[in-house]
């Protein structure tokens, strides 16, 4: 699967939320974490280099901290946010409570995938001195045919102390909480007419009431929140949820079991990096929206493609940086998508995932699938920190 391909690029928009950035739930979304004050993680403050957990190092570290990676750490693009809003939604953004984590594990559906072809990637990064980590990609919603997961993989789970993922996306927040984490998503002067044509924002916004999740309150979101209502709708009637996310489903086994979990990023941050696109990719992605092949086959995709594609691990092998056919405005939104979504979070999660192997042993990535391997993914970045990172395949624990 190219990335890069004009055709693609509302697809991948779509994929947003199912393969990449984990927390676009709409404006109604009423629980994700902060960026500190989480009872699983420790109370200290999470440094921008470094992963801070909640139990002791198990041993002292003795070796040197690995060097650099050898490749160029491009800078992160800044998204300001404007200290007043001058023009609030309508309406309050809803703070419906959030139903209880579910504590149970599920563990009794079993997946429509034959066990020898059903082999999600894993990834395995050494160090030196006997630590490790398994990197394995998720996708943030799912269902029940993604159940039971192979052996291969909760055995590599079942060795470590510490589960490592994007975020904690069952957090509850207050109402005032939640509009703040939302901030960044909202105009700070006018409204959506005011930043895209007229054309495209009556053809985006048909396309939404037909779904039924167009209200006018959205007219003071930025495209971006406009994308995540369709596409939660669109996937919700696909019967894809977040029940059977696979990031959830760790959480929620790590906390029956009592493991440390820890966050790499924060809703907040992921909350600013959506909302600093610039006028010229949210008007992209608006436009998106309208385009037949995003409403008529995005359903079909994530089940007949995504879907299988991740159970065989073959998910992200064309997974590159390619441009072709992509020109003016589209060239400009790609390549803007791309450093945010992928390249800039993908040189802090290795960062930290360096400073998790330099203090602890043993931990469980989960982060989402298009973050682990190919071109300037995790795999690389760590192999650039001076890892031996393998895929690990059935075979292999055999």
């Amino acid at each position: 699967m190219k990335r890069r391909g004009m055709g693609l690029l509302a697809f991948l928009l779509a994929l947003l939320l199912l393969i990449g950035c984990q927390p676009v739930g709409g404006p109604e979304l009423s629980s994700a974490p902060e960026e500190s004050s989480l009872t699983e993680v420790s109370s200290e403050k999470i440094e921008e280099s470094s992963v801070i957990v909640s139990e002791p190092p198990s041993q002292e570290v003795s070796s040197e901290p690995k060097s650099e990676p050898k490749s160029e750490v491009k800078s992160e693009p800044k998204s300001e946010v404007k200290s007043e809003i001058k023009s609030e939604p309508k309406s309050e953004v809803k703070s419906e409570p959030k139903s209880e984590p579910k504590s149970e594990i599920k563990s009794e559906t079993v997946s429509d995938t034959e066990p020898s072809a059903y082999t999600p990637e894993l990834w395995r990064a050494d160090g030196n001195d006997g630590r490790y980590i398994y990197l394995f990609g998720s996708i943030h919603l799912g269902d029940e045919s993604m159940y039971p997961l192979p052996d291969y993989v909760m055995d590599a789970y079942d060795s470590c102390k510490t589960l490592l993922v994007e975020c904690l996306i069952d957090k509850e927040f207050s109402d005032e909480e939640i509009y703040q984490m939302l901030r960044p998503t909202i105009y700070q002067k006018g409204t959506i007419r005011d930043y895209v044509s007229a054309e495209t924002y009556e053809a985006a916004k048909k396309v939404l009431q037909d779904y039924g999740v167009y209200d006018e309150y959205l007219d003071y979101y930025k495209p971006v929140m406009w994308e995540s209502m369709l596409s939660d709708a669109i996937y919700e009637a696909a019967g894809i949820t977040g029940d059977f996310g696979v990031d959830q489903w760790f959480i929620d086994r790590a906390r029956a079991e009592n493991k440390t979990i820890v966050e790499l990023e924060s809703a907040q941050k992921q909350y600013e990096w959506l909302g600093g696109f610039s006028d010229q990719l949210q008007e992209v992605i608006l436009e998106s929206l309208t385009e037949p092949y995003y409403v008529e086959n995005n359903a079909f995709a994530i089940t007949k493609f995504t879907l299988p594609m991740w159970k065989a691990g073959t998910l992200n092998e064309n997974n590159n940086f390619d441009y072709t056919g992509l020109e003016g405005k589209y060239l400009a939104a790609q390549k803007e998508y791309d450093q945010v979504i992928l390249i800039d979070r993908n040189i802090k999660m290795a960062e930290k995932l360096n400073g998790f192997l330099l203090t602890k042993n043993r931990g469980f990535v989960v982060v989402g699938a298009s973050h682990i391997s190919g071109e300037g993914s995790l795999v690389e970045l760590l192999k650039d920190y001076g890892y031996t990172v393998t895929r690990v395949l059935p075979e292999e624990d055999e």
